[in-house]
């Protein structure tokens, strides 16, 4: 993997991690509406605010490793890293918070350690060392995750 590559690897992960943020925090925000009585237990609040704070911590990972040459333009590389992860985020914004949360802990965290740990393939060990340590640190918090959410 190139360091154009790498960087939009980072970039894509640093989107992917703010827009779980976002959506964990608005959904542990939410209120239940009038019209709807998926209301979500204060359990699964209490976890998403939890989780929320753990992906932003992982977005600042991400965010870490892109390039500071401004002839690799790091800060512009963040953004969905294919078309599918933004549609996908865009219909968890109309899905009702039980289905939304279902979800997030099922198909995209699923998803996420499925492109890290292909990422993690494509990477040279010696020369993308920074980019792997925190592709591994990021793996073991989505097991925990992903553990967490299903006890």
């Amino acid at each position: 993997m190139n360091i154009e590559q790498l960087s939009d690897a980072c970039g894509g992960l640093a989107w992917i991690s703010e827009q779980m943020m976002l959506q964990q925090r608005r959904l542990a925000l939410a209120e239940a509406r009038l019209e709807t009585i998926d209301v979500l237990d204060d359990h699964t609040k209490a976890l998403l605010a939890r989780s929320s704070r753990l992906f932003a911590q992982h977005e600042g990972w991400w965010r870490n490793l892109l390039p500071d040459s401004p002839a690799l333009k790091g800060s512009k590389r963040v953004g969905p890293p294919t078309q599918e992860w933004a549609n996908t985020f865009n219909r968890l914004n109309s899905t009702a918070p039980n289905k939304a949360v279902e979800t997030l802990y099922g198909e995209v965290l699923a998803a996420l350690v499925e492109l890290i740990k292909g990422l993690l393939e494509q990477v040279s060990p010696i020369s993308d060392e920074a980019f792997a340590r925190v592709a591994r640190m990021a793996l073991v918090d989505l097991a925990t995750e992903q553990a967490v959410k299903n006890s």
